[in-house]
């Protein structure tokens, strides 16, 4: 579900109300037509949580992707104030346009300079609506698959139950065609129902029942013409492969009858003519007779021009890119493999991959089965182990922000085989990310291509295939042949991206450090997380000097330094191991030589440093008098040794520097090294809780728990 105050700041970034003239979705955007588009705020919109990205696209048009929930986040946002009833917007100084008549008005302004923009639209928003039912039927033929591994059920192809069920998964994938040209027609304010009776026209049993084998001699006006003009054996067999192999006769003119099960290729260049012939024939027909003669004139008139025009020559392009990727897998099969992986993080977020879906698609129709799929699990894997790699620093930094959008990120691409949340939440924000889901891509390319070769599939063909269009996801391993192959090669490559993220981090320095404050500073109750990241750390401090901070039950104190920590009563001075100064813990720093950084435990303001530098007092929000005490007897060196970066009264963060130690100066003078910290007023509070024993810490780890 949406998060309403994430809604209200989208809403206000972009302009307000009054600056929003139009509002859509598409798989993963909100699509917003503004009426000023510099009004929109990109970098505060990136901030705000749940938008995992921002897109400026020319004088009126911005997108906010925010993944999977975007349609929430949509009626979310139409729900607030100025958005007006879902059908209407209200604006200022226009009129009561309908939504319908805004979308008519914006493309025709933008018509020839975003053809390009709007054309993948068209392929997206032809797809998006069916990806539901098209996961369901691989996660079906997965599930076969599994049972027919189990011997649970036989795989025999006469077995009723095998059938039945290939019956379910098949279904979609039959009729592709009629839910793509449902879509499509919608797309284009075309009555979708035209599109959908004219693709029936071609899957019907009367089509499929027409012609016969194709004699293609009888075009010509003699076998010698034939022979010469077309080669007919050679063109005929050829043909025949590409699924032209049938020829009738439509009002004495021959009609080459197509394989329309599966093809999305006819739709998508049907509805298009539709739509002109639709407008068209709306225009000269007067209105009161629309009912009765616009749909049988479209249909008839779409049916004629896609048996003989556009069926064929949508089938034979669908077809002809097929055979030149089938040559590319036959020949050189490793450059297939590994050119796969490495276009689709540079196609998706153009939404240029649609294309590619539809080569899939049309892979399974004309040659039974699909080469493409496998290797495009290598980017989606690589992908997903990136995510995964952010999240397990998340969960290691407790750092609530990021664990939701890797840990959703991640969810979506293991379970529904979705890039987007990663490739726009986390790859495309990070500098470091993007290039290490590369190397991912890379290392499982050469896997998938390598193995792909020693040990082809049972069709014979190199590298994984499958029968059946699939989201790339951990449920369905199953229905890709060789399916050690497919899943050693995706392991593969979401390992190495999410050990190398894991190892040398997926920031830079500067982000790193702004995330370390925001997450201190929401989990110390300091200010909503989305109004931390809209100021600067200075905004922060000094709004933070004038606020009443709202009360906690308990606060966690993280060691100041990393080391061994140290039972206070073990302490060699009275006054800390009589716990004169209250409940707390001594930290023995790792190789205590040199300069070091020790840092505050605990959000709060510096109430005290001692003047020699050694000692300070840090007094939480809460009320919590935390004592930082560096040494032992160090008083004696007079600040020899310490550099002091803190002033009284500022606000500090957990993690932040607040004196830099020499320990060789301690260790000159005989001293002793341990660094104290106490909760002075331990017994004006509920509880103090102490880490007991010796134990390794670092400075993310908690030593003291206090309970208010």
């Amino acid at each position: 579900m949406a998060d309403a105050k994430s809604a209200e700041a989208i809403l206000a970034e972009v302009g307000g109300a009054e600056n929003v003239e139009l509002l859509t979705n598409c798989a993963t955007r909100l699509r917003f037509t503004l009426f000023d588009a510099s009004k929109a705020n990109k970098a505060k919109i990136e901030k705000i949580p749940g938008v995992l990205a921002a897109i400026e696209q020319g004088e009126k048009s911005f997108q906010v992707v925010i993944g999977p929930a975007v349609e929430d986040m949509r009626k979310e946002i139409e729900k607030l104030p100025g958005m007006g009833d879902g059908n209407k917007k209200t604006a200022p100084v226009r009129d009561d346009r309908t939504i319908e008549d805004i979308k008519a008005e914006h493309r025709s302004k933008v018509r020839g300079k975003k053809w390009v923009d709007s054309f993948f639209e068209y392929l997206s928003d032809s797809f998006r609506p069916i990806i539901g039912v098209l996961l369901a039927a691989s996660l079906v033929i997965a599930g076969i698959n599994i049972c027919i591994a189990l011997h649970i059920i036989e795989s025999d192809t006469a077995n009723s139950t095998v059938l039945f069920f290939k019956c379910i998964s098949q279904s979609v994938f039959n009729f592709i065609g009629v839910f793509v040209a449902y879509n499509a027609c919608k797309k284009l304010k075309v009555d979708p129902w035209l599109g959908v009776t004219v693709m029936l026209v071609f899957l019907g049993n009367q089509y499929l029942a027409l012609g016969a084998p194709a004699d293609f001699t009888e075009i010509f006006n003699s076998p010698e013409e034939a022979q010469n003009v077309l080669n007919a054996q050679s063109t005929t067999g050829f043909l025949a492969s590409l699924g032209l192999d049938k020829v009738t006769y439509v009002m004495g003119i021959p009609m080459i009858q197509c394989q329309y099960s599966g093809n999305v290729f006819v739709p998508l260049l049907m509805c298009p003519i539709l739509a002109i012939l639709y407008r068209f024939v709306k225009k000269v027909i007067p209105s009161n007779l629309h009912l009765i003669f616009v749909p049988g004139i479209c249909i008839v008139v779409m049916a004629i021009l896609t048996g003989f025009l556009i069926g064929p020559i949508g089938t034979l392009a669908g077809a002809l890119l097929g055979q030149g990727f089938t040559w590319l897998n036959t020949h050189v099969p490793l450059l297939l493999v590994f050119i796969i992986p490495m276009i689709y993080p540079f196609l998706v977020p153009l939404g240029l991959h649609w294309p590619l879906n539809a080569l899939m698609i049309s892979n399974i129709s004309t040659l039974g089965y699909d080469f493409i799929q496998g290797p495009m699990g290598i980017y989606d894997f690589a992908c997903y182990g990136a995510s995964f790699g952010v999240l397990l620093i998340a969960i290691r930094e407790n750092n609530k922000e990021m664990k939701s959008i890797a840990g959703g990120a991640v969810a979506a691409g293991l379970l529904g085989g979705i890039s987007e949340p990663s490739l726009y939440g986390i790859h495309l924000r990070y500098k470091r990310a993007y290039p290490i889901m590369i190397i991912g891509c890379v290392v499982g390319a050469l896997t998938i291509g390598f193995l792909g070769l020693m040990f082809p599939s049972s069709n014979g063909v190199a590298g994984v295939t499958t029968t059946a269009f699939a989201f790339t996801s951990l449920l369905t391993i199953p229905v890709f042949d060789q399916m050690w192959v497919y899943a050693v090669s995706i392991a593969v490559a979401f390992i190495v991206p999410a050990i190398i993220i894991f190892v040398f981090d997926y920031r830079t320095k500067e982000q790193k450090e702004e995330m370390r404050l925001a997450n201190a500073a929401e989990q110390a109750g300091l200010f909503d997380f989305m109004e931390y990241m809209t100021l600067s750390t200075e905004q922060i401090k000094e709004k933070a000097n004038s606020t009443k901070f709202t009360e906690y039950d308990e606060e966690y104190l993280n060691s100041p330094i990393a080391g061994t920590t140290k039972n206070l009563e073990s302490v060699n001075d009275k006054v800390f191991s009589k716990k004169i100064f209250g409940e707390g813990i001594a930290i023995i720093p790792d190789n205590p030589s040199g300069k070091k950084q020790i840092v505050s435990p605990v959000s709060g303001r510096v109430t005290a440093i001692a003047k020699d530098k050694h000692a300070y007092t840090i007094t939480t929000f809460n009320g919590a008098a935390i004592l930082v005490h560096i040494g032992l007897d160090t008083v004696n060196l007079h600040s020899e040794g310490f550099e002091c970066a803190v002033r009284k009264d500022e606000l500090v963060l957990p993690g932040d520097p607040i004196v830099k130690v020499d320990f060789d100066k301690i260790s000159e003078a005989n001293l002793g090294n341990e660094i104290i910290v106490t909760v002075c007023n331990s017994k004006q509070l509920k509880a103090v809780n102490i880490t007991e024993g010796k134990k390794d810490v670092t400075l993310r780890d908690t030593v003291i728990n206090i309970e208010y």
